[in-house]
């Protein structure tokens, strides 16, 4: 009797620890605790963190070793520290029975992974057979290093040595606080000297701008000047405008659109991303061709008449009308006559 007792009280124990084995990891256990997720070379770590359905990933440089050989090296380093310390990961992530789906920060995908327990220790096991690595977790806790960094009253042999570290810390968190205060307080500019670039004119007249990307003006008797002291802003319409010293007297320029701006009170259109030189030569082939054209309109004083056209069609072609056309070849409307390859006047 007594051993049938003990045998089934055996039983129950190894049906107890089989159970407790088996149990399922859950998001309580994953919220219990902080947990490190150490890298090949146990230096660089990821300190990882979990609430219902965030998954927040930390790196710890902490353990790195340092290689400075004087003080300005100690501060890159510690600067270098402080900034990777800082970055954090949060990731989605759902936890049901064993299986978890963790979010993949590159895809925005959700890799699926099968949880396990292993002594204290989590596994996350790649569902995937490419993804070959386990997902391992230990229970987190603070170094020597960390816990004495905490301590306010801890000593050191080494006064001057702990003072210069100080000041190299105190440097590089400040140098930290600049950086992520300017990175935060950072805006568009409002506009560049791109904006303002190329050639401007007013309409029928030689009034000319340019306005060059090396912050200065060429004027119209080929005279460049720098632009001194030059800021740009916008205007309470919205409109952007730059403001700079020409020969020492101040001088502002208005954007009034992409191709119209306002300087001194004068309206320039846009002519192009061009010299004046350049303009001039454009200028100066446009209005030999358009005298070529003149000559040549003024010379044809006829014309040959065209296979099907009727008299309508010739006049209009030459931009005369059908009766100057009947008048200039002694036709009337009861009695003229066209035929295709015949020249008839039109002036």
């Amino acid at each position: 009797m007594r051993k049938k007792i003990l045998g089934m009280f055996g039983a129950f124990c190894l049906v107890f620890m089989l159970a407790a084995c088996s149990k399922n990891v859950t998001v309580d256990d994953l919220k219990a605790n902080d947990w490190i997720a150490k890298g090949q070379d146990d230096e660089v770590n990821m300190i990882v963190s979990f609430s219902d359905h965030v998954m927040t990933m930390r790196v710890d440089a902490s353990g790195l070793k340092s290689t400075a050989e004087n003080e300005w090296e100690a501060l890159g380093e510690e600067l270098g520290t402080a900034l990777v310390n800082s970055m954090e990961f949060k990731l989605e992530y759902e936890l049901k029975g064993d299986q978890a789906k963790i979010e993949d920060p590159d895809t925005n995908k959700f890799l699926e992974y099968t949880v396990s327990r292993e002594d204290e220790k989590i596994i996350f096991k790649p569902n995937d057979n490419k993804e070959k690595e386990n997902f391992v977790l230990e229970k987190y806790t603070k170094s020597k290093t960390e816990k004495s960094n905490n301590t306010k009253d801890s000593k050191t042999k080494d006064s001057t040595s702990n003072s210069r570290s100080s000041e190299v810390s105190e440097s590089s968190l400040s140098t930290v606080a600049a950086i992520e205060s300017s990175a935060q307080e950072y805006e568009e500019p409002v506009a560049t000297i791109d904006d303002f670039y190329g050639l401007w004119g007013v309409p029928n007249s030689g009034n000319l701008l340019q306005i060059n990307q090396d912050y200065t003006v060429t004027t119209v008797d080929g005279s460049t000047i720098p632009m001194i002291n030059t800021t740009f802003s916008e205007n309470p319409s919205g409109q952007a405008v730059m403001n700079f010293t020409l020969n020492g007297v101040p001088k502002q320029i208005t954007l009034l659109s992409s191709n119209q701006l306002s300087a001194d009170g004068t309206t320039y259109e846009f002519q192009g991303y061009m010299t004046m030189s350049e303009l001039s030569a454009r200028n100066n082939a446009n209005a030999q061709a358009a005298t070529q054209q003149e000559t040549t309109n003024q010379s044809q004083t006829t014309t040959t008449v065209l296979q099907g056209e009727s008299p309508e069609q010739i006049a209009s072609r030459n931009g005369i009308s059908v009766d100057q056309l009947l008048s200039l070849n002694g036709m009337n409307k009861d009695n003229y006559f066209f035929a295709p390859g015949q020249q008839v006047r039109i002036k």
